[in-house]
């Protein structure tokens, strides 16, 4: 047919497991078949492939690569485990089309579970009998458990014969008597292999060369151990210290050399001053420099200041802000360096760092703005006084007369002011003094000198006795009556005789005892009975 190709590779692979029709003539198709069996073979179908293999297999190169590669495949794909557990995930996929398959082609699901259980046992019994078969066809001894292990860890690799791990460390059964090949490979930058560890063996031709080979005698334990020639220095992120000790840096890298900025030429060094300190590390030719940056801290510091005073509304900020400052804590429970506080009280402030902590604590005092209240405007009486209060807390004043005290004494009529200042800002008032004027001018009175109410007589209080003048005329614009005397008064008497009833006008001028001048008329009518 077309498919030669695939059919070639896939020759025979029926006989799997021995559900074979042995055509071939394979002296043993159960699981303790001897690996070299076919190797007795004379010529199957006349293909060539037996002579060709016994021929190739006079060659010793080959003849290790054959066999290992025998022992490669049943530590890998050929492995139990791994040969059940693939197993087991063909059936996840086949099992749940079994029975429809068993429907249209016949037999059952018992029939197929019991051949599966077959092929378990038959992978089962082929591990141990393929084991004693490497052992007696090739004149192997063992077989040896041999772990293999990468040292440092995820840095490389071992290529064992014909594979490569997937994982490490990894486990093995090996034999005696062949040549296990070994080759370390890295493809991190920087490493290179370094030599071969074994508990119990050696390698060929050295333990530092790359590729070796050893033969078995018992188990072991083979580690390929991977180095970096170029140091790697790390001095660490910058630092800081307290003042009075010390801190050591170490390059690493035992057996390097080391050069540091400061002269020394140890590994490590101890330092207590502030400063860049760079070191040089030599190894094998490579150098690497690294520098670090310490810094020297002292305990924290905090002054909040002295007593602060602040006025009515006003805020005030506290800072506690320091160098190098991990926590602040103050009274309030805030934690940040400063914060704004508005009402009176003492207030606290923790600051730590590395180095230790400081604690000041300030008092805020809230004051008064000033005031002042003079009260009402006054009536006053003549040759009296009044004493006007301004007093307020820590204040200072200013008088209209600019004097300078609390207290201020009047006695005279007039607009006194006052102006009281403190920290906090000033406050004005002002009051007004006045003498009572009283003024009652009667609009009728009758001289018939009974006594009672014979004269026109004004009755007035707070008023100046100068510049007085009372006019008094009839109802022609005649003048009657004239006086410049505050207490003088008309009896009615016009040219010595009384006046018949009648109405006049009167006419009034006069000032108020702060020189106001006023000007009244009215009517005044006599009454005569």
């Amino acid at each position: 047919g077309d498919a030669q190709t695939w059919r070639y590779v896939l020759w025979d692979m029926d006989a799997t497991f021995g559900h074979y029709i042995n055509y071939t003539g394979i002296p043993n198709t159960n699981p303790n078949a001897d690996p070299c069996n076919p190797e007795g073979l004379n010529d199957p179908g006349n293909q060539g492939h037996i002579p060709i293999l016994n021929a190739l297999s006079l060659n010793e190169t080959f003849r290790q690569y054959y066999v290992s590669r025998f022992i490669d495949l049943s530590n890998t794909v050929f492995n139990c485990d791994y040969m059940q557990n693939m197993l087991d995930s063909l059936i996840e996929i086949i099992e749940p089309e079994m029975d429809a398959q068993c429907a249209k082609w016949g037999g059952t699901y018992a029939i197929w579970q019991t051949e599966v259980e077959e092929l378990k046992q038959f992978i089962d019994q082929r591990c141990i009998d393929l084991s004693d078969g490497l052992i007696d066809c090739y004149d192997l001894t063992g077989p040896f458990d041999v772990m293999f292990k990468v040292e440092p860890e995820g840095i490389g690799e071992i290529k064992i014969n014909s594979i490569y791990p997937d994982t490490y460390p990894f486990t093995g059964t090996y034999y005696g008597d062949i040549d296990i090949l070994l080759k370390a490979e890295t493809e991190v930058s920087g490493y290179v292999f370094d030599h071969w560890e074994l508990l119990h063996h050696g390698t060929f031709p050295t333990i530092t060369d790359q590729e070796a080979s050893l033969s078995l005698l018992s188990s072991d334990t083979i580690i390929a151990v991977f180095a970096n020639p170029v140091p790697i220095v790390d001095l660490g992120l910058d630092t800081a210290i307290c003042v009075g000790n010390t801190i050591t840096l170490n390059a690493g890298n035992p057996d390097a050399s080391y050069s540091w900025s400061n002269g020394f030429t140890t590994q490590s060094i101890e330092v207590s001053t502030p400063g860049t300190y760079t070191v040089s590390v030599t190894n094998q030719g490579f150098t690497t420099i690294d520098e670090i940056e310490v810094e020297v801290n002292s305990p924290p510091t905090v002054e909040l200041g002295s007593v602060q005073q602040i006025c009515p509304g006003q805020q005030v900020y506290l800072s506690g802000e320091t160098t190098n400052a991990l926590e602040y804590n103050w009274s309030t429970a805030d934690s940040i360096s400063e914060i704004i506080v508005s009402d009176a009280g003492m207030y606290f402030l923790s600051v730590t760092n590395l180095c230790g902590e400081a604690v000041d604590s300030v008092y805020i005092s809230v004051g008064y703005s000033p005031y002042v209240e003079l009260g009402e405007n006054l009536i006053i009486e003549p040759g009296t006084s009044v004493v006007l209060d301004a007093t307020s807390i820590e204040a200072s004043y200013l008088w209209h007369d600019n004097s300078t005290g609390p207290y201020f004494t009047a006695s005279e009529p007039g607009q006194y002011w006052v102006i009281v200042t403190n920290s906090c800002g000033s406050a004005f008032d002002d009051i007004s003094l006045t003498y009572e004027t009283e003024l009652i001018i009667p609009n009728s009175f009758t001289p018939n000198g009974d006594g009672l109410n014979d004269e026109f007589t004004i009755y007035a209080k707070g008023i100046a006795d100068e510049d007085f003048l009372l006019q008094i005329f009839d109802r022609l614009g005649a003048l009657v009556f004239e006086t410049k005397d505050i207490n003088d008064s008309w009896d009615g008497i016009i040219n010595s005789d009384i006046t018949a009833s009648n109405v006049f006008i009167f006419v009034l001028d006069y000032k108020d005892l702060l020189g106001e001048t006023f000007h009244k008329t009215g009517t005044v009518t006599v009454l005569l009975r």
